[in-house]
């Protein structure tokens, strides 16, 4: 019968410790359409469904602007995953708009254009 000594369960700890240290490239985990049509006034998803290690930080962009989320306009939302949400789309949501997903191991980006059909919603 063979029983492992303590040595052999801190070998096996440490090994697993730096197994799950290994940097992952960021990748999407599914290829977005190119263009996105919505009717104005209803929500529109972009997905950036991303994965890595450690976990890619997303950040989107309109027509070369960063999005800032945290504007008073609330008029963006980020799901866990990195997709974008935009509650109520209106005419000029329409745009080319990036995902990028960085972390330590890698770069990875997706560019998705919304289109919107319907008429500009007063404020």
């Amino acid at each position: 019968m063979f029983v492992c000594p303590f040595v052999c369960v801190i070998v096996y700890y440490l090994f697993v410790f730096l197994y799950l240290r290994v940097p992952v490239p960021p990748r999407l985990l599914s290829q977005a359409e190119w263009t996105i049509t919505a009717l104005a006034g209803t929500e529109a998803t972009l997905p950036c469904k991303v994965s890595g290690i450690p976990w890619p930080t997303v950040s989107w962009s309109r027509d070369q602007l960063e999005i800032d989320f945290y504007s008073d306009e609330h008029k963006y939302m980020m799901q866990d995953t990195g997709s974008l949400i935009i509650p109520s789309v209106d005419v000029e949501d329409a745009a080319r708009y990036l995902c990028v997903a960085e972390n330590p191991a890698g770069v990875v980006s997706q560019e998705i254009t919304l289109v919107v059909h319907g008429n500009k919603h007063p404020v």
